[in-house]
């Protein structure tokens, strides 16, 4: 599924999911429903049947987890017919994921397990790689809008621990190495320093940038993803603005080792940024950063902890315009 499609996705079960809530148990749709939602609605029944929320559960937070909790009650885990046919399964799978990015973190990490425990009712194991394939597409894969470090942990961890014959030493390795990756620069937590040489060839590091934020962009010279954001970062009001007061630093790092080609890029990185390479590969060879694809982007408060990990442009200057003015964030 493309990455566009599951964004339009997303936008539209927010809306089915509010409606959901507000009408649970009745039969009927309100008169004044737009009639996109009425067909999104229609759509979205036409797959997995949703659990109806009893009328005695009115608190919107407490009908969602409901919804979460009883999400897989209509599924025949028996039928691994039901895996082969996308626009059932696997877009269940992509609704779901909607509905446990609006719920709290803990309750989400362990509905995501316990759909793992329920996939391996099925005897032959298909339901369960099934389900550990779909968790890695969405949730790890760089591309995917819905990837996300804090959802997948849970998945490798269950599946190193997990004695299902299902999985082979290949599996086991890769989950072991992309925790031990994933662990590394989580939010809240510190980042790793980076050690960086300028064009002209002196040397400074991440610790060293003073601004109340840091914007570490990984990039490429040859990535057109990273021109886009180097763009849409050069565009933006409250980047510039922030820029200007000196409030935010946007690190432009290249850990490649095409050093010409960096080089010749720096006509189109703003001199009001710092960019800077990876001369002698330490960042690299110390795997500091999980880098799946570039760009990766991180926003750190002025101590350099991690506020987003790996997020789109969009939304780091999304978080910035709304959190920038706030002294418990920044500090």
């Amino acid at each position: 599924m493309k990455k566009l499609t599951i964004q339009i996705l997303f936008s539209v079960l927010v809306a089915c999911l509010l409606s959901l809530l507000v009408s649970c148990g009745q039969n009927q749709k309100q008169s004044d429903q737009s009639t996109e939602t009425q067909l999104s609605v229609e759509s979205h029944e036409k797959n997995l049947s949703l659990p109806v929320v009893p009328d005695s559960i009115t608190d919107t937070n407490e009908k969602l987890n409901y919804l979460i909790t009883h999400y897989w009650k209509n599924f025949n885990i028996q039928d691994t017919t039901l895996l082969s046919d996308p626009d059932y399964t696997e877009q269940a799978y992509v609704d779901y994921l909607s509905f446990l990015f609006r719920t709290e973190k803990s309750f989400a990490l362990e509905s995501l397990r316990n759909l793992l425990i329920f996939s391996e009712k099925e005897p032959t194991g298909t339901a369960f790689r099934y389900f550990i394939d779909q968790s890695r597409k969405y949730l790890f894969d760089p591309n995917s809008p819905f990837r996300n470090d804090e959802f997948y942990i849970p998945i490798v961890e269950y599946i190193i621990a997990s004695k299902n014959p299902i999985l082979n030493h290949a599996d086991k390795e890769r989950a072991k190495y992309n925790l031990k990756m994933m662990l590394k620069n989580r939010v809240g937590e510190k980042a790793n320093d980076i050690l960086y040489t300028r064009v002209d060839g002196t040397q400074s590091s991440l610790y060293k940038i003073e601004s109340a934020y840091t914007i570490l962009f990984f990039n490429d010279p040859d990535c057109t993803a990273c021109k886009e954001a180097t763009q849409l970062f050069k565009d933006s009001e409250v980047i510039g603005s922030l820029l200007e007061t000196n409030q935010l630093q946007i690190l432009a790092f290249y850990t490649g080792s095409d050093y010409n080609a960096w080089r010749k890029h720096q006509k189109n990185i703003p001199t009001s940024w710092i960019s800077g390479y990876d001369k002698d590969g330490f960042v690299s060879a110390n795997e500091d950063y999980d880098l799946k694809a570039t760009p990766t982007l991180y926003l750190l408060n002025r101590s350099k902890k991690v506020l987003l990990k790996d997020v789109d442009d969009t939304q780091i200057i999304y978080w910035l315009q709304e959190n920038a003015l706030s002294p418990l964030i920044v500090n």
